[in-house]
């Protein structure tokens, strides 16, 4: 049975299944109100009953006291043919007890003068003889039997009399069985409107139901595009239904075509959730925000490593200009500021170095500065603490602006003049020392890791400051020392023919042995003046020496003769050529040449022996690695200015 249930379709199930409860109900509806309703006028029948028992014992009472007034035989005649008359019901029938409990009038003369008893009550004689008012329920051969018993007043009695009518249930309720009857003939006629009711309930679920089916079973196969929207006809369960699975379909065809998009990695598109418990939707919207994090975390990296390989390059390309233009700071500053500006794309710059010549005032001096693919030829001091430049100098920090100042610079172009839009003031600095400062101001907007740039660029520049400036001190106590040999050359040959004098004289006065006073007294002064001059040189000796002993720790330093023989060395200049004094001393300068550079070495050797100077950069092999190195060879002269030495100085430049 259960699997024939199952195998119906939904529409039969339900018109079974609702007129099935119905029929339950109904018949559950009909059963309890007849049951009620035979209650309840079964009560009221009874109230009705102990009325009329009323009613009919104030009349009794009535005739009985007339009858006992009146003497004659025949007095109670009129009493008996009225209690036999009174019968409210049918098959009802009145009686009389007397207050002794004895029947005194009864339709059946045979029960009159019998002692009144009701079965199955003990009390009932007692409630009589106190004249109680009371309605008695017994059954007598399954019949239901109501009696109504109400007291009568009779004069010459102790006792009240009874009245007692006696009703069957059947006639009681005579009337209401009828009734029930009559009402049960509608049941069929009911059921069949009932059906027919039903079956309309159910087409109208049904049909809704059957097109929720159809949306799911496209919902199901994934064809979402081709789900329909339902009607909603009503604003009960099933049109909410049908209202909610159409919310579903929509958010559905919503979510494919935001997949859509996110397939396309278009994560712009919006989507609105079905509510606030809409878990898909929300997980759905996690997913693009997600999309949407590691996007910009990829466009992130690579921008990261757009700028890395900006920075590096600029780095390397940098480093190279400080290389090449290590020799002469103003070409350094040039190279770099105008370097800097095309990198950056800006369009001024300046290129400030720290002048400590005088230790007790120190400045900031404009040493080369670029704007618009031009060289400007402008000379500026600037002391410390003296505008951005002097505050950037004093304090040592990178200085951004964006909010420039009327008239505090302006960039001039073929087109007009105008503030720049950013200025940055970058210290050249290493070790917490400020070597020069770069300013570089722009129409654009530079970014922080251009700045960063900036600044690492600032340091590797200020390295390469220091270095220049201590060639260029180098350059000045070498060119002073030489200046001081020159001296005293001069001094040594004033000396040797002070003291060829002095001897000549010491001869001819001991020859004369001693002719005057004078002549020891000038001898005398001459010796004093010797002293001096000896002493004088001894001083310069050793403050010459002391100028060879800082060139000695500062450079390789190698003397040579004329003709290119290696006269005297220092012990840098031998670690340099991994070599020691004994070996190298004496050895022709072009003995450890490549021949193919002997014929130009030798055509500045010859310059050098003219009297100039001759400056170069290299790279030399030291200790198995290639070091870039920086030379000069410059000549040594005599009193008569003739050359008779050159003297070769060395520097590693990293």
């Amino acid at each position: 049975m259960s699997k024939l249930f199952r195998n119906l379709n939904l529409r039969t199930k339900l018109i079974l299944s609702v007129l099935s409860v119905s029929l339950i109900v109904l018949f559950t509806i009909v059963i309890f109100t007849h049951v009620w309703y035979q209650a309840a006028m079964e009560k009221e029948h009874i109230e009705r009953l102990r009325m009329t028992s009323q009613s009919y014992a104030g009349a009794i009472e009535r005739m009985l006291e007339k009858a006992v007034a009146d003497t004659l035989p025949n007095a109670f005649r009129p009493v008996e043919r009225k209690i036999a008359e009174m019968k409210p019901y049918p098959d009802s029938y009145t009686q009389v007890i007397n207050g002794n409990g004895v029947i005194v009038f009864h339709p059946d003369t045979a029960m009159v003068g019998l002692k009144f008893t009701l079965d199955g009550n003990t009390d009932i004689s007692t409630d009589i003889r106190a004249g109680k008012e009371k309605v008695a329920v017994r059954q007598v051969h399954g019949n239901r039997i109501y009696d109504a018993f109400y007291p009568l007043r009779v004069a010459n009695s102790i006792n009240p009399w009874t009245l007692c009518i006696v009703v069957p249930k059947s006639s009681l309720m005579a009337n209401v069985y009828s009734i029930i009857r009559s009402s049960s003939l509608l049941f069929f006629p009911g059921i069949a409107i009932l059906l027919t009711i039903v079956i309309m309930v159910v087409n109208t679920i049904i049909r809704p139901i059957n097109g929720a089916n159809r949306v799911l079973s496209q919902l199901s196969l994934g064809h979402v595009s081709k789900a329909e929207q339902l009607p909603v006809k009503n604003n009960d369960e099933i049109g909410k239904m049908s209202q909610s699975l159409n919310a579903l379909t929509t958010g559905l065809r919503d979510m494919l075509d935001f997949a859509e998009h996110i397939g396309k990695r278009d994560y712009s598109v919006e989507y609105h959730l079905l509510s606030e418990q809409d878990e898909l939707g929300a997980e759905m919207i996690e997913m693009r925000n997600n999309l949407t994090g590691s996007a910009q975390k990829e466009e992130e990296f690579k921008k990261g490593e757009e700028r890395r390989n900006w920075v590096n390059h600029g780095l390397a390309e940098f480093s190279e200009v400080l290389r090449n233009n290590s020799h002469d700071m103003e070409t350094l500053a040039y190279r770099m500021v105008s370097g800097l500006v095309k990198y950056l794309d800006a369009n001024q710059g300046g290129f400030f170095v720290v002048n400590d010549e005088d230790p007790s005032h120190t400045y900031l001096e404009l040493t080369a500065s670029y704007a618009y693919e031009r060289r400007r030829y402008l000379k500026k001091q600037v002391e410390s603490g003296d505008g951005l430049v002097g505050i950037c100098y004093q304090e040592g920090e990178t200085i951004y602006m964006n909010d420039i100042p009327d008239k505090y610079i302006s960039i001039t172009s073929g087109i007009g003049q105008a503030n720049p839009r950013v200025i940055v003031i970058v210290p050249l600095k290493i070790n917490d020392a400020v070597h020069g400062i770069v300013e570089i101001a722009s129409f654009k907007d530079i970014k922080p890791y251009q700045i960063d740039f900036l600044e690492k660029i600032g340091a590797v520049t200020a390295s390469t400051i220091s270095t220049v400036k201590g060639n260029q001190h180098t350059a000045k106590l070498l060119e002073q020392s030489q200046i001081q040999a020159q001296r005293l050359s001069e001094q040594e040959e004033e000396m040797r023919q002070n003291i060829e004098e002095m001897q000549a004289t010491q001869e001819e006065m001991y020859r004369k042995n001693l002719e005057s006073e004078r002549a020891h007294k000038e001898l005398s002064e001459t010796m004093s003046r010797m002293e001096e001059i000896q002493e004088k040189l001894k001083d310069e000796k050793y403050e010459v020496q002391s100028v060879m002993n800082a060139v000695d720790n500062l450079f390789i330093r190698i003397t040579y003769g004329t003709d290119m023989t290696l006269l005297d060395i220092n012990d840098a200049a031998l670690d340099f050529h991994e070599t020691t004094r004994d070996q190298i001393v004496g050895i022709k300068l072009t003995a450890k040449m490549n021949p193919a550079d002997v014929p130009a070495f030798k055509a500045n050797w010859a310059k050098v022996l003219a009297g100039e100077t001759f400056k170069g950069e290299g790279i030399r092999k030291s200790n198995g690695v290639d070091r870039r190195v920086w030379y000069m060879y410059s000549p040594i002269k005599d009193a008569s200015e003739k050359v008779y030495k050159v003297l070769m100085l060395g520097r590693f430049l990293e």
